[in-house]
């Protein structure tokens, strides 16, 4: 499953970079998406978010609200990386939240 959410971040990245016409992400497992060392303003982090959401409803049939408390409460952010945030979205996808 983790690869299959990989790729889904990675398909919004992709798409984010088409809509703005630039690379504002590498599209890799390593890139930063959200804070010190990300290229996105918050502006463009929840368009980011915005595109993840509705790819993994289409794409994975899983519905999450990826921006919540309990992403903002964790003591490390789920946003370090592609591959950090894809742990955290395996880890909504089992929780009832």
């Amino acid at each position: 499953m983790k690869e299959k959410v990989i790729k889904v971040i990675i398909n919004s990245i992709n798409e984010l970079n088409e809509e703005f016409d630039e690379v504002l992400v590498e599209p890799k497992k390593e890139s930063v998406l959200f804070g010190e060392g990300s290229n996105l303003d918050s502006m463009d982090f929840v368009n980011l978010v915005m595109i993840l959401e509705e790819k993994l409803t289409d794409e994975l049939d899983v519905s999450v609200s990826i921006l919540s408390e309990k992403a903002f409460s964790k003591r490390e952010s789920p946003f370090r990386s592609v591959e950090i945030l894809s742990d955290y979205i395996i880890e909504l996808m089992g929780s009832d939240e």
